[in-house]
């Protein structure tokens, strides 16, 4: 949603892992997981109950099988319909990942309970000291390499071109303020004190 957000052009995405020209359609930095890493992630998970998706190239890449389940494992109606529109399907995710010259931006799981979350996340943090969890949602569980989060792809965005950090601002609440209005259609975000914002 945010590609529509006119003047746009440069996009610090998957919780600072990588950076995208939009218009040029190219990656300008990128911090991945190293392909041992997300192999072992997905030999010692390939049994748990939940989504498993890979980004890369700055898109969402997740098995066949798991999409066919998302009621089970995603508890949000909105997020399920908006997974069903924005993932790039394979029959089989690990094999596709084998032969896949990219690496992994990120990985993105969802859990049916908080409860089933928090044990994915207390084993990830126990056995993958190399890797960050982010909760994007109660149910969600994102995971990074260690140095890849949006302070540092701040940074390293402003190394690319040449701005000091103290001139560097952190617009995501703004970003997501005119998304929801964008949404509504309905009124500004930006109300008086006595109205919604």
């Amino acid at each position: 949603a945010f590609i529509q957000i006119p003047g746009v052009r440069y996009a610090l995405c998957s919780n600072g892992a990588v950076i995208t020209d939009l218009k040029e359609h190219r990656i300008l930095y990128e911090k991945p997981i190293p392909r041992s890493i997300v192999l072992a992630v997905m030999d010692r998970l390939a049994d748990v109950k939940g989504t498993f998706e890979l980004y890369i190239q700055d898109r969402a890449h997740i098995d066949q099988k798991v999409m066919e389940r998302l009621d089970e494992y995603v508890p949000s109606p909105h997020i399920r319909e908006y997974m069903r529109k924005s993932r790039t399907v394979h029959s089989n995710l690990k094999e596709f990942f084998e032969t896949c010259p990219y690496g992994v931006q990120k990985i993105n799981m969802s859990y049916a309970t908080v409860a089933e979350k928090e044990q994915i996340q207390a084993f990830i943090k126990q056995n993958f000291p190399e890797l960050v969890c982010v909760n994007g949602q109660p149910t969600n569980l994102e995971l990074t390499i260690k140095g890849a989060d949006k302070g540092e792809g701040l940074l390293a965005f402003g190394s690319l071109f040449g701005i000091e950090q103290e001139e560097i601002m952190h617009l995501e609440i703004v970003i997501m303020t005119w998304i929801c209005w964008k949404k509504s259609e309905s009124e500004s975000p930006w109300q008086t004190q006595n109205q919604k914002f």
